[in-house]
């Protein structure tokens, strides 16, 4: 596994947050109020913050699931009548016909939509059938306005809609990803399957940058056979957070006992070895104080 990054505690409460099995592929973790969270683990926020950038991944997910049902894109009203409300990355969907889907494939060849912009931030999520792309840099409202007004641009999507979207629609069949809760009443470290993709969702389908953060959350299993998974067995204690006394298999924590302190206060042997040396002390004094006066 990877060094371990930030987690902050309050994600042990309500967190997304996200692993990868031996075979890499994603699955998505949804802690509940009371699931344990590895604190190295990519985190999509909840409670706290995310703790990577998470565009990416969900904008492979949501391609997944516009590629799975290519007739009925999640953005169903006209693109040619979307506002924006302010600067925002974003994933289109792009109309192609037989012609230019094989010179996608043969020469790598983009869009006009993608001409009219920097090509260094666009990532290709699916080639064709349909094309789905992701810009990976804020595009200006004009801009955005702009390529939704297109006429080879069949759906836009910015951020604040991508994640409505995540948020409200998808399952795990749909958006590629192993899904994972936590039970209400389950122990801290205990999650159950709550649905397999149909096609799933791989790291090699990510940039560098979110495979990496992704990969800090690595189990040594294959999700699609692993129904029921307990934290206890790839984590320690200490590199999960989580509420409540409990370990992560639900038992009560061991109580900590310091190190007993040595006392500052002197012994009774210490006193008499002090008394000693100074009653000697004193006695040599005198027999010098003595001879000397003779």
């Amino acid at each position: 596994m990877l060094a371990p990054s930030p987690l902050a505690a309050a994600h042990s409460m309500d967190t997304t947050w996200f692993g990868v099995d031996e075979e890499g592929r994603v699955a998505q973790f949804e802690s509940g109020e009371a699931g344990a969270v590895p604190r190295r683990a990519a985190s999509a926020g909840g409670a706290g913050s995310p703790n990577f950038d998470t565009f990416a991944l969900r904008a492979a997910m949501v391609a997944r699931a516009i590629a799975a049902a290519p007739d009925d894109p999640p953005d169903a009203q006209s693109t040619a009548k979307q506002s924006f409300r302010a600067p925002s990355r974003a994933l289109i969907v792009l109309r192609v016909s037989e012609e230019e889907a094989a010179s996608y494939r043969e020469n790598n060849a983009i869009s006009g939509a993608e001409r009219s912009v920097p090509s260094e931030h666009w990532i290709v999520l699916r080639p064709n059938g349909p094309r789905i792309v992701a810009y990976t840099k804020e595009l200006s409202v004009k801009t955005l306005e702009a390529l939704a007004a297109r006429q080879d641009v069949l759906a836009l999507l910015d951020e604040e809609a991508m994640s409505n979207w995540l948020y409200e629609a998808p399952s795990a069949a749909q958006t590629g990803v192993y899904l994972y809760r936590h039970g209400e009443w389950d122990i801290p470290g205990s999650y159950k399957s709550g649905g397999a993709p149909l096609e799933p969702l791989t790291l090699k389908e990510l940039p560098e940058a979110t495979q990496k953060a992704l990969s800090q959350g690595k189990f040594p299993l294959r999700f699609e056979d692993t129904p029921k998974l307990q934290l206890a067995d790839y984590f320690g204690e200490d590199e999960c957070e989580r509420w409540g006394d409990v370990t992560l298999r639900g038992e009560p924590k061991q109580p900590v006992t310091p190190p007993a302190s040595r006392s500052t206060k002197p012994s009774t042997a210490d006193l008499l070895t002090t008394f000693g040396v100074l009653a000697f002390a004193i006695m040599f004094l005198v027999v010098l104080f003595v001879l000397g006066r003779r």
